[in-house]
């Protein structure tokens, strides 16, 4: 795709210098510097999210807390979620209703 684009004069020359040098177009030498770009930016959020992660994972929920914080959930949920097409019970959420066939006598 072609797009049309006003680039200072000094930017224009010191790109031709470098893809002259490179051995590739001007064309590539901008694709190249924004694909950089794109991936620092990137990077930068990956660096930001893994330090939310990391300060997150500093103040764990003790386990059962947060298995009785699941399990409520879930009861208030449950009607909405059998409204929506059901939804399995978590493992940890108790028994539930038996899937094992009754014995015959």
């Amino acid at each position: 795709m072609k797009h049309g684009v006003t680039i200072p004069k000094e930017l224009h020359r010191v790109t031709g210098a470098i893809a002259r040098r490179l051995g590739i177009s001007r064309t590539r030498v901008y694709e190249t510097a924004a694909a950089d770009l794109a991936q620092r930016e990137d990077n930068q959020i990956l660096i930001a999210l893994n330090k939310v992660r990391d300060e997150e994972t500093r103040h764990e929920i003790h386990p059962i807390i947060k298995a009785a914080a699941e399990q409520f959930l879930f009861e208030e949920l449950e009607p909405a979620l059998e409204a929506a097409g059901g939804s399995p019970r978590p493992a940890h959420a108790g028994p539930g209703p038996s899937t094992h066939p009754t014995k015959k006598t």
